[in-house]
């Protein structure tokens, strides 16, 4: 009995940067749909900043809640969960500190990945770009990046058929 023959570079993992939120599940899914078309393993990379002290206000129905570091990778593994939990794809979830950018590159060259798949985000100033995750990662990552944009509104709303009254 012979077995199907995937070829070598479906071994490589897809890796997928990710942050805890909705804003980030364009990049998820993205990441899925590569994964499961090469028949290979998806591997979610969440960073936390190496900084002491770090807290964020993460926004609730009831306001905004300060989380810490450790609790944000509770909350983007449980976003994880539950955004995979129909998928038929094996998964892994990764915690690293440091620099985002820095992080991604390492993971993406130790797992000998076939791509790393980021979600882009809007940058109001020349800082915000300058300081960039998915450009950096594109500009020293040894393997290929993709950016996927965020969902707009205004996207949805201009393919929506428009009605004259």
């Amino acid at each position: 009995m012979s077995r199907p023959v995937r070829h070598p570079s479906a071994l490589n993992p897809v890796i997928v940067g990710m942050r805890s939120g909705s804003d980030e599940l364009p990049a998820l899914e993205r990441a899925l749909e590569l994964a499961t078309q090469r028949h290979t393993h998806l591997v979610v990379v969440h960073v936390i900043p190496a900084t002491s002290g770090f807290a964020i206000a993460v926004p609730t129905a009831a306001g905004a809640v300060a989380l810490t570091r450790e609790e944000l990778a509770d909350r983007c593994h449980l976003d994880c969960q539950l955004a995979l939990a129909g998928a038929d794809l094996d998964w892994s979830f990764e915690i690293r500190a440091g620099d985002a950018a820095t992080a991604l590159a390492d993971a993406a060259h130790r797992h000998r990945a076939a791509c790393v798949v980021v979600g882009r985000h809007d940058h109001k100033t020349s800082i915000g770009r300058f300081r960039c995750t998915a450009i950096r990662l594109a500009e020293t990552s040894d393997r290929p990046v993709l950016v996927v944009p965020l969902r707009d509104t205004r996207a949805a709303a201009f393919d929506q058929p428009h009605h004259d009254s």
